[in-house]
């Protein structure tokens, strides 16, 4: 994990370039809660893929992100495409096509193998979505992100 921008901007190795402007302010904003609209190819979904990548590095991080359907998910050149080109055949990282989800190995400062991250993928049509959200039976989840993106790390 390395900074951006003077290292005011956590990093990760997973993302295959910088943002430009209107992603980097987005980036850099200190709330909870954004929102970042535009035209088709305003750099929206890669916003919201860097951002959900920038932190799963730290054990035990999971995000998700949401769309309205799953063939939002799954079009050609959508998030699911891109996660896949940007993260495919990358070191520490395993997909699991029946969930969704991509794993990351994670490992604390001492070098200790930690928890996985997890960036999850999901559309509000899914029935698992709100236990994906909770957890899967933990404690109602804190909501830490977009209407869009979920974050929970300990």
């Amino acid at each position: 994990m390395s900074n951006i921008l003077g290292g005011s901007i956590p990093w990760s190795k997973y993302i295959p370039h910088k943002p430009f402007g209107t992603q980097m302010a987005y980036l850099m904003l200190p709330h909870l809660d954004a929102l970042f609209g535009g035209a088709a190819g305003g750099g929206k979904s890669d916003v919201l893929l860097m951002h959900a990548l920038q932190y799963v590095n730290v054990p035990g991080f999971s995000s998700i992100i949401l769309r309205r359907s799953l063939t939002e998910l799954k079009q050609s050149g959508a998030l699911l495409d891109r996660a896949a080109k940007w993260l495919s055949g990358k070191e520490g990282v395993r997909y699991s096509s029946d969930e969704h989800t991509y794993y990351f190995d994670t490992f604390y400062k001492n070098g200790r193998p930690g928890a996985p991250a997890k960036l999850q993928f999901g559309y509000l049509g899914d029935y698992r979505v709100e236990e994906r959200i909770r957890g899967e039976g933990d404690e109602p989840a804190k909501d830490e992100g977009m209407v869009a993106e979920y974050r929970d790390w300990e």
